[in-house]
């Protein structure tokens, strides 16, 4: 029997079961194209405004998106720009996993997605030493550090450029952003966050750093 003489089902299985690999391929491909589509024209992902990195810190999606979606509002971001939050968490029992998680906060950090740096004392002391987190000065002019120190929010480290003693860290303590999200346990243990020094991002960094840090 011919293929013109099979009926329709029979030529449908026959198609099926000969050109099956092809067919999936070609489906397979115009669903990565919708995808593509779909990501950069009808549902376009926003630049980062500013990056922000969670340290040592587990936060779920819902944090994420809190976090994000009050900064954007506050500093009036248009749709097409975010202040992105990332957090990085490590397993005591998980080798292979931490170090994944450590390549990925360095990958952020050189490809400039990371311009904010919160993580707690220890963490955020080895991050001054290796040149990870500008001084403060580079930032702030003298009189809005002074207000700052004055309520005890700044933390100062030696710096590793010429040894001399600058701020480096804002204290989280106050922070009504970092507490309405529950960000840090900061009862047991201070957390800071400091600025990455990344070209280009001088005043984006400072505009989210400002609104991460007020009181509440």
């Amino acid at each position: 029997m011919t293929f013109k003489e099979l009926s329709f089902k029979k030529k449908l299985e026959h198609i099926w079961e000969y050109y099956k690999l092809i067919i999936l391929g070609v489906i397979f491909i115009i669903f990565v194209i919708c995808t593509i589509f779909y990501s950069l024209v009808i549902n376009p992902r926003p630049d980062t405004y500013a990056g922000v990195a969670i340290y040592d810190q587990y936060l779920n999606q819902e944090q994420l998106e809190g976090l994000e979606a009050d900064v954007d509002a506050a500093l009036s971001l248009p749709k097409d720009k975010t202040v992105r939050f990332t957090t990085y968490y490590f397993d005591e029992d998980d080798d292979v996993f931490n170090v994944d998680m450590q390549q990925k906060f360095m990958t952020y950090l050189y490809t400039l997605e990371t311009h904010l740096i919160a993580a707690y004392r220890a963490a955020f002391e080895n991050f001054v030493s290796s040149g990870y987190i500008a001084p403060l000065t580079d930032y702030y002019s003298e009189e809005e550090l002074s207000a700052l120190d004055e309520k005890g929010r700044l933390i100062y480290f030696t710096d590793p450029e010429d040894n001399t003693e600058k701020p480096f860290g804002i204290s989280l303590y106050d922070s009504a952003l970092f507490n309405k999200y529950d960000v840090f346990d900061t009862s047991s243990q201070p957390a800071y966050i400091g600025i990455f020094p990344a070209a280009g991002f001088e005043e984006s960094s400072r505009a989210a750093a400002d609104e991460i840090i007020k009181a509440g």
